[in-house]
Parts: structure tokens; C-alpha cells; sequence
């Protein structure tokens, strides 16, 4: 293995300084003519050389990494999410760390820990559903964060923070109306969980929406997910039983896992019976799957998140400077929360109840 070029060896080939070289290739002022300038990032690039992080990091205590964690990286939401988010890390000079906390508060803390010892520059976090179990020590462990955080999508009940994410209530909304307007009375839900549907927007909106139009959706015809595919499989049979006409599940994964179960019955969707999801995953439709579902936009989530913690950052870089300035966590004290607005995708998964067009 060749040896990685340094500023000595380009100063060396140059006759220059270490100092002279710096300069340079960071582009400050200096007096250097222009001829030795470009002599300096000619040998640079002949050289193949890369800045060493680590050496400009005890230098500007910047390390240029931003952590993520999401719940289920499996989950199309979470890795369309990831990537989005380090598209816009990479556009802003920063480098994106991805970590998987497989919905465990256990793994999750222990992610936070590994952070806080690594060096990064600030946190994003969509909380695993474990954390509404036991919400105050979800807050205890993300307070012990000295660099800025913000908390991404799960936000409903979570104000103590910065966060982004999107109006689930309008959602659920969104979600109800559709079946409504197409005679769909008699429905089913698949939420998450008991602890995280009390605070999920969507699951409220939903059957408040429905209560608003004078059917109530009963106890018996919500179940529980767990956002996941083989929640939405295992479930979707005791809807069945109750005669539902159509189901609301909590997000596309969910949905999928639904859908797989129903055709393996021999049912027909949207003839038979109608399905709508959350998330908008396009990488369904690539599927064969035309989902009707409720879009998140994760391209504005993504570049809004981003600004509020570089934004963060940058103002925690300016009071450092200023001696014997007390930065506090705004992030905490004083937390900037934006809620998006989330929209209808009326694809090929919900008909007229009975599959009967109205006359006209």
C-alpha cells in the first residue's frame, strides 16, 4: 500500500512551508504569489492528496459528521429518508452516519452513546416506538447530548426538542375522507401500537374523522401493526371476520404485508375490499403495487431538517468563540418545531364500497 501524501511532502517538493502549503489548499489569504500557488495545488493533485479530518477536526473541533438513527432501515420510509438526508449532509459538506435501532429504547441509548463518544456534530432521530413506552427515558437520554439535536418524523408528542415532521392529524384526515367519499362505512385500522397510537396524528385523525361523519370506528376494528410488513399480514385476517369494507393501515409497510395476505385469500383489492397506506413508498409501484396512500414529502423533511441544525450549529460555532459565552442547548431550551403538510396519492386500492358506481 503506497503512502498517503501529506503537506510536508507537498511543501518539500514545492520549497515552501508547511504553513504556505495550508493556506492554500484551505483557500485563506496569504501574500504567496500566484505562481507558487498554483505550483502548491498542482503537486496536491499529482500527489493525490487528501485533507486529513481527524488532524482539521483538533483544529476547528468540527469533525463534519452528523449521526442518523432510524427505527427499521428495512422499512423503504426510513432508507428513502437516509437517503435524502445524506444527499443534503453531502450538499452542506458533511458526511452522513447511519444507524439502526431495530425499534429497541435499548439499542437505541446505546446509539446515542456511541455518538457522543464519536465525535459528531449533531443528531437526527426518528424514536423507536419502545421510547413512547417509556418516554421520559427516551428525554433523559437524548438531554445527555451536547451537540444539537433534532428529532425527525415521530414528533407529535415529543414539543421538549427540535423536531420536523408532518401533520399526521391532517393525514389521518386526508386518509378517512378518501374512504368516505367513496361509501365506506364499515372500516378497519392498523395502527402501530397501543402506546404509540395515543400519540400517533394519523390514527386520531383518522377516527375523528370518521366520528365527525357519524361512524364510529370500534375498538375491535384496530389492531396493532408495529409499522411492519408481517404486522399488516398477520392482522389484516381479523379485520376480515368483522366484514370491513376497507382498511386504513399506518404506513405503506404495513399496507404491503396487508395486501400480500388478502391476495394470497383470493381477494381482490380494490374490488373486493379497499386498502389505504401512509408514507407514499414509490418503490412500491415498482412493485406492481399502485397504493392509495397519504404522501410525505422526505425531499422537504430532509432539506428542512438539515437548515435547522446547521443553523444550530452555526450559531453554537459563533458563541464558542466568544469568551465566556454560555451556549446552553437552544435545541433543548427554546426547540424550533415545523410541521409539513402532508397530501392524498389516489392510485388503484380503493373503489366504491361494494364495488358499485354510484348512478349518476
Amino acid at each position: 500500500m503506497s503512502r498517503r501524501a501529506t503537506i510536508k511532502d507537498i511543501a518539500a517538493e514545492a520549497q515552501t512551508s508547511t504553513t504556505s502549503v495550508s493556506l492554500t489548499l484551505n483557500n485563506r489569504p496569504n501574500r504567496l504569489s500566484a505562481e507558487t500557488k498554483a505550483r502548491i495545488l498542482d503537486i496536491a493533485r499529482r500527489l493525490h492528496y487528501v485533507p486529513n479530518q481527524s488532524a482539521r477536526s483538533l483544529v476547528s473541533n468540527r469533525s463534519m459528521l452528523l449521526g442518523l438513527i432510524v427505527p427499521d432501515i428495512q422499512n423503504v420510509y426510513f432508507a428513502n429518508l437516509a437517503k435524502h438526508l445524506s444527499d443534503v449532509c453531502n450538499a452542506h459538506g458533511y458526511i452522513l452516519v447511519i444507524a439502526n435501532s431495530n425499534d429497541s429504547a435499548i439499542s437505541e441509548r446505546q446509539l446515542l452513546k456511541e455518538f457522543r463518544s464519536r465525535g459528531l456534530d449533531g443528531v437526527m432521530i426518528v424514536p423507536s416506538l419502545e421510547s413512547f413506552d417509556q418516554p421520559a427515558n427516551f428525554r433523559s437520554n437524548v438531554e445527555q447530548l451536547d451537540i444539537p439535536v433534532i428529532i425527525l418524523d415521530r414528533i407529535s408528542a415529543l414539543p421538549w426538542c427540535d423536531g420536523v415532521g408532518f401533520d399526521n392529524y391532517r393525514g389521518g384526515e386526508l386518509a378517512a375522507q378518501c374512504l368516505l367519499d367513496h361509501g365506506h362505512h364499515h372500516v378497519g385500522v392498523i395502527a402501530a401500537q397501543s402506546t404509540y397510537m395515543k400519540n400517533d396524528g394519523r390514527i386520531t385523525g383518522f377516527l375523528d374523522r370518521m366520528s365527525q361523519a357519524g361512524f364510529e370506528v370500534p375498538e375491535a376494528l384496530i389492531t396493532e401493526g408495529k409499522f411492519r410488513y408481517q404486522g399488516g399480514f398477520e392482522t389484516v385476517s381479523g379485520l376480515l371476520d368483522h366484514h370491513v369494507t376497507a382498511v386504513f393501515c399506518g404506513n405503506d409497510l404495513t399496507a404491503l404485508g396487508a395486501l400480500s395476505n388478502l391476495r394470497a385469500q383470493g381477494l381482490r383489492v380494490p374490488q373486493d375490499i379497499s386498502l389505504i397506506g401512509y408514507d407514499n413508498d414509490t418503490a412500491f409501484g415498482a412493485m406492481g403495487v399502485e397504493l392509495t396512500t397519504i404522501d410525505q414529502d422526505l425531499e422537504r423533511l430532509s432539506a428542512v431538517a438539515i437548515d435547522t441544525l446547521t443553523a444550530r450549529l452555526k450559531l453554537l460555532a459563533k458563541a464558542t468563540k466568544q469568551v465566556g459565552a454560555d451556549t446552553g442547548k437552544p435545541w433543548f431550551t427554546g426547540p424550533q418545531r415545523t410541521m409539513l403538510t402532508p397530501k392524498l396519492v389516489e392510485r388503484a386500492t380503493v373503489a366504491w364500497a361494494g364495488s358499485s358506481m354510484p348512478k349518476a
